[in-house]
């Protein structure tokens, strides 16, 4: 059987749980343009469904007990909580500013739900931000900085699911 070029190190990136980002990657126009190859792949071989967004890939599974991707959104509303009490923008300013690693962690030792993050495998905050690194939600900048990548939107899409799933079971009381 032939496969695409890169398949070996896309199906490593993918498996370990990376997003797949379309800036400059070639990874991405590979899968993109084999993207139904990938999809019986992945379901066949895994049971796992690649998905696209605007500009990434990632995998999903409704077999899943992967609790990473609840910590991360355990830590991402803790962020959109600190700011959104300081009156700002939470989402444009994750979603568009470069943050210092310094600063999330005086933001997130100070937040009144610390003890939240402290109950899941959070460890400190740069051993956090680096697995968040690794699977390219953020984007290690210099000078001890670093922003989010597009690939937030899929926790923010996420919380609005459960925010609209919420008040439909309300409106049913």
């Amino acid at each position: 059987m032939d496969y695409p070029n890169q398949h070996q190190q896309i199906v490593k990136e993918l498996l370990d749980g990376k997003f797949i980002l379309s800036q400059s990657n070639p990874l991405y126009e590979i899968i993109k343009s084999n993207i139904e190859f990938y999809k019986a792949f992945f379901h066949t071989s895994f049971g796992y469904d690649i998905l696209q967004k605007k500009t990434y890939f990632f995998l999903t599974s409704n077999e899943s007990n992967e609790k990473f991707s609840r910590d991360i959104t355990i830590f991402i509303g803790i962020i959109s909580y600190e700011l959104d009490n300081e009156g700002k923008n939470f989402q444009d300013l994750i979603r568009f500013s470069i943050f210092e690693y310094d600063q999330v962690d005086v933001m997130v030792r100070g937040s009144v739900y610390f003890n939240v993050l402290e109950s899941i495998d959070f460890g400190d905050t740069r051993r956090f931000l680096a697995r968040l690194s690794r699977i390219n939600l953020i984007e290690e900048l210099e000078g001890d900085k670093f922003r989010f990548t597009e690939a937030i939107d899929l926790f923010f899409d996420f919380a609005l699911t459960v925010l609209e799933q919420k008040k439909e079971k309300t409106a049913k009381k």
